[in-house]
């Protein structure tokens, strides 16, 4: 709902001018200064979409961005679903409204939910806390831990789930980043929903401001974020228990682009490494087998031209396939408890 996004601008778009101007050589602020302006008033940009291997001009009519943090719509199957796509100040309570609303157009309890987290770029942790806490009725949410003790935190539910136990799958790629790491992990590690999708992003620091005199302040990372189960997320994501791939997309000059091709944290110079160990893999291994029985072999998907759409309008693959993912849990009968 933003102006790019209406003008058809895509995550992974390269801004390579603003009103003629070649950004090449200026600042990060002096790009976002020229391209801000009064609202109704026009900006052009000169982009290039490496998926499509081209470059294009896009008009944009500048206004006032209110991030509106969380969609949502009623699911064939009574299943609900809701995309969070930032985590600010409202998101949770946003979060909570629509799930009312959701359970309100249903006429009763909702019999599963999807929780889309994909190309969600993190935000506020206490959001995170809060909307993994609506899901969990006790349990680590996340813990940080850093060189000194007062970077050492631990952050756990409260008793209080709004599914009532009911299943749920989120949904995770590798634009799911920070926050959005912290709630899927959260809900994997404690045993509440299943991932479905592809590894996220794997942005797992902490980043505190210390004032300096002059008014001035240094951002340091201090601390990692961990899951419950003591998984480090920095550089190595989340891991999915269902791998489900968007299409690759057919470029003009023929050649196939797929998210793999996108970068994550683990491909940035200078990021903080951590190495993925034995038990992190069999701990993988363990969560993949424990899975409903009927999600051990899933057949593959029923077609490649989805029906599903999500809340842009637009057919979903991944969702579609989660909606088949769902659909098959519930018919399994598989209690509720199976999934906590």
């Amino acid at each position: 709902d933003t102006p790019a996004a209406l003008a058809g601008m895509q995550s992974g778009d390269l801004i390579t001018r603003i009103d003629a101007k070649d950004v090449q050589g200026i600042t990060l602020k002096d790009a976002v200064d020229m391209m801000r302006g009064k609202p109704n008033t026009p900006v052009k940009l000169l982009v290039f979409r490496e998926s499509e291997k081209r470059t294009f001009e896009v008009k944009i009519t500048r206004a006032v961005i209110k991030v509106k943090p969380v969609k949502a719509k009623l699911l064939e199957g009574n299943i609900g679903y809701l995309r969070i796509t930032a985590f600010n100040e409202y998101t949770d309570s946003s979060m909570q409204e629509h799930f009312n609303q959701l359970v309100k157009d249903n006429k009763g309890d909702l019999k599963g939910l999807i929780l889309d987290l994909r190309n969600n770029p993190g935000g506020l942790l206490n959001q995170a806390i809060a909307v993994a806490d609506d899901f969990l009725e006790s349990g680590e949410v996340v813990s940080t831990r850093g060189r000194i003790e007062g970077q050492n935190a631990r952050y756990s539910a409260r008793s209080g789930d709004i599914m009532n136990g009911k299943p749920i799958l989120v949904l995770v790629n590798g634009g799911s980043a920070s926050a959005a790491e912290i709630v899927a992990g959260a809900l994997q590690d404690n045993k509440r929903a299943i991932t479905v999708g592809t590894k996220s992003f794997g942005k797992g620091s902490v980043q505190t401001v210390f004032n300096l005199p002059g008014g001035t302040g240094m951002r340091l990372t201090t601390a990692l974020y961990y899951t419950p189960s003591g998984r480090s997320i920095q550089a190595k994501g989340i891991e999915p228990d269902i791998e489900v791939k968007a299409p690759a997309v057919k470029t003009k000059t023929g050649d196939e682009f797929d998210e793999s091709m996108l970068p994550s944290e683990a491909g940035l110079n200078g990021h903080i490494e951590t190495s993925t160990t034995e038990e992190d893999k069999a701990a993988a291994e363990e969560r993949r087998k424990a899975l409903p029985a009927a999600l051990q072999s899933l057949p593959p998907a029923k077609t490649t031209t989805p029906t599903t759409q999500g809340t842009e309008g637009k057919p979903d693959f991944q969702l579609d396939r989660t909606l088949e993912i769902m659909k098959t849990l519930l018919a399994s009968k598989t209690p509720a408890s199976s999934t906590k």
